[in-house]
């Protein structure tokens, strides 16, 4: 079934429950009524994750990429995080062009939840979920606990080596202990990782406060909107009241004109009496 499964999760996700219905009913026509019952019971991945999938399939270079510099910085080389933010950035802005090609939304929200999905791929890999399937977020590497992706068991540490034999007897001074002094290359590892992880938190308070703004700003158009469709709607009223006012007075005019004119005939009927012979 591994065809139609990759068909369904290939699938635009405004698509998923119509392409799964059509799938479920080709394998029950087939006869396979087990993988017709599978198939219909398939949860239809978060927006992020479908994002995921499809930067998996239609990005491979950069998904690579992002991988090979994440191993790298798991590792201890931490010159690698410039490549890791660069591999990151680019396939986010590939996420955008191929959600746009299928007319599906790329908010803030999703775009951040795919960046911690594409963290943790990248870090421990798929686990039990086949490459490409991917239907829940997950939660940001480095966690302990996690389900379906964990890291691979540590190896046992080696067994201590045996003390040394005491030393034999001797007249000479003991020397004093050897004080064990940390490498200067360690400290600027540590150092390094710690700058890291202070731009990491900066990056994503920047992340937070743009997220902030845009919804802000969100806010203030749709109430711009409102405010301009209330005044178009006022205007529209005022405007209906003017005609009813200009009717009213052309209204007015006319029975006033109707008036006067009733009234000079009455006036040269009166005249016409007055001058007739008794």
């Amino acid at each position: 079934m591994t065809a139609p499964l990759d068909e369904l999760y290939a699938a635009p996700l405004g698509e998923f429950v119509a392409v799964r219905k059509q799938l479920a009913t080709n394998a029950k026509a087939s006869g396979d009524r087990a993988g017709a019952a599978a198939l219909a019971k398939l949860a239809r991945p978060t927006p992020s994750a479908w994002a995921a999938n499809q930067l998996w399939r239609h990005a491979r270079p950069l998904w690579d990429r992002l991988v090979e510099a994440t191993r790298a910085v798991g590792r201890g080389d931490l010159t690698a995080t410039g490549e890791q933010r660069a591999a990151l950035a680019a396939l986010r802005a590939r996420a955008v062009e191929l959600a746009q090609a299928v007319a599906q939304p790329a908010s803030e929200a999703m775009l951040a939840k795919l960046d911690t999905n594409l963290r943790a791929l990248a870090a421990h890999g798929w686990g039990a979920t086949e490459p490409g399937r991917l239907v829940e977020d997950l939660p940001p590497p480095g966690f302990e606990a996690m389900t379906e992706f964990t890291l691979a068991p540590a190896a046992p540490a080696p067994a201590p080596p045996a003390p040394p034999a005491p030393p034999a007897p001797s007249s000479a001074p003991a020397r004093p202990p050897v004080l064990t002094v940390v490498a200067d290359d360690e400290v600027a590892i540590a150092a390094r990782a710690a700058e890291a992880a202070r731009a990491a938190a900066a990056a994503e308070a920047a992340r937070a406060e743009r997220a902030r703004k845009v919804a802000h700003l969100a806010e203030r158009r749709a109430a711009a909107a409102v405010a301009r469709a209330r005044v178009t709607e006022a205007a529209a009223a005022l405007a209906l009241i003017r005609a009813e006012a200009d009717r009213a007075e052309l209204a007015w005019a006319d029975a006033r004109a109707r008036a006067e004119a009733a009234e000079r005939e009455v006036a040269v009927a009166a005249a016409a009496l007055g001058e007739a012979p008794p």
